[in-house]
């Protein structure tokens, strides 16, 4: 007898195909040069979500040439912002981006206008502004 192909392919879907995948998180350190398996040393619990595009710092080891140990990850700190309060004053700023004033929506941002006319002291325009009229 001849053998039949519907035949062997029936018993190749009847294998059991295991995953090649683990079921936990797998981390990369990546730069220009290639990337890095990361893994985390015996007992190293202080571990917070981590993020694609995180700047981080890690300290550990190399293990192989493909896999970083890690026993500690540096998180830089946040920048210094100087604060201020305004005294005495009530006064309100509009900023505003984008808004393409043209002839083809000046009645709009007249509407807008007459809304802010009492109620800012200020208004800041930011970025492309000026469009031309469709």
């Amino acid at each position: 007898a001849k053998p039949s192909v519907l035949k062997e392919n029936n018993e190749i879907q009847k294998k059991h195909v295991s995953c090649y995948v683990d079921d936990g998180p797998v981390y990369y350190l990546q730069d220009r040069s290639g990337n890095l398996e990361l893994v985390f040393a015996p007992g190293f619990d202080k571990l917070p979500a981590l993020l694609t595009g995180m700047v981080l710092g890690f300290v550990g080891k190399l293990t192989t040439r493909a896999r970083f140990e890690c026993c500690d990850v540096v998180f830089p700190s946040p920048l210094k912002n100087q604060s201020y309060v305004l005294e005495g004053s009530a006064d309100r700023v509009l900023i505003a981006s984008n808004c393409m004033i043209n002839r083809g929506n000046i009645e709009k941002l007249k509407v807008i206008a007459d809304y802010c006319r009492d109620k800012i002291k200020a208004l800041i325009l930011i970025g492309d502004n000026f469009g031309t009229s469709e």
